[in-house]
């Protein structure tokens, strides 16, 4: 059994038992002891510097984790819309649904395809200014077309171009088969540029 050494005090002569770190005499430090106690401080510094990076470690961890799963739970509240919503919107859709317009034949005239037949006068009305104002279009006669009992109004700044007339021509029969009699076009600022019958 190995037999501790002790340790002479230089201040004052007296033996020390290991383990102090100071003389209880003259409170003069032991070398060898003083040595063993650094070392154990160190060592406790040492561990406390990697409890705190350990925490830090989690505690970012955690952070990362609350903002992802904050991120996934703000997709789930977006509202989803009501069925009435979805409904209306469809309804709106299925109304202004415009009829197919064939190209331009030869003559000029511009034709439609109707998938069905329409099944009241006011629809066939509405499929006759669509095609009307698709001409208009693409004669880039742009105008504002609107109906007032048998008048056809046009609202527009190109009255007065001399493609006007000629396209009303081209569409005057379909119009007049649907019950419009006369066709005014008017100018933006409200000014009358003509009236003609159909």
């Amino acid at each position: 059994m190995a037999i501790a050494r002790e340790h002479q005090c230089k201040g004052c002569g007296l033996l020390v038992q290991p383990g102090y770190p100071r003389c209880p005499r003259c409170t003069m430090p032991l070398p060898e002891n003083r040595k063993r106690s650094e070392t154990v401080a160190g060592a406790t510094a040492l561990g406390q510097e990697s409890q705190t990076s350990l925490w830090i470690g989690i505690g970012a961890l955690v952070l990362v984790i609350a903002v992802v799963a904050y991120a996934a739970m703000g997709d789930d509240k977006r509202p989803a819309p009501a069925a009435s919503e979805i409904a209306e919107e469809d309804d709106e859709t299925e109304e202004f649904e415009s009829p197919t317009v064939a190209p331009p034949s030869e003559s000029g005239e511009v034709g439609i395809t109707i998938d069905e037949m329409p099944e009241s006068e006011s629809e066939q009305r509405s499929q006759a200014l669509a095609r009307f104002e698709q001409g208009l279009r693409e004669s880039r006669l742009w105008s504002t077309v609107s109906a007032q009992g048998n008048t056809l109004n046009l609202v527009s700044g190109t009255c007065s171009d001399e493609g006007m007339r000629p396209t009303i021509g081209r569409f005057s029969s379909a119009l007049s088969d649907v019950g419009f009699s006369k066709i005014r076009c008017v100018e933006k600022h409200g000014a009358l540029v003509f009236e003609q019958g159909l």
